[in-house]
């Protein structure tokens, strides 16, 4: 259940992961003026971001899920 709960969640965050990056290369003029110190063709600055979101909206979604993998469906649906 948990694994299944996962899956799903990765694809979307896959799919997030890669428009969100993909328009952040698109739209580096635009971004370039709020950097400081940094290019706004930086690949380790980009890639090291896009990183992290999704180690983070994994994290996010495996959570809730092992919480609700670990009750007791019985006891759940015994208390409606």
């Amino acid at each position: 259940m948990v694994r299944l709960v996962v899956l799903q969640a990765t694809r979307l965050i896959v799919v997030g992961g890669v428009a969100g990056c993909g328009a952040a290369l698109l739209l580096n003029r635009l971004l370039a003026n709020m950097l400081v110190g940094v290019s706004a063709h930086d690949p380790v600055s980009l890639s090291a971001a896009c990183v992290l979101m999704v180690m983070i909206a994994m994290i996010a979604s495996a959570i809730p899920a092992a919480a609700a993998g670990r009750t007791e469906l019985a006891s759940v649906l015994s208390s409606e």
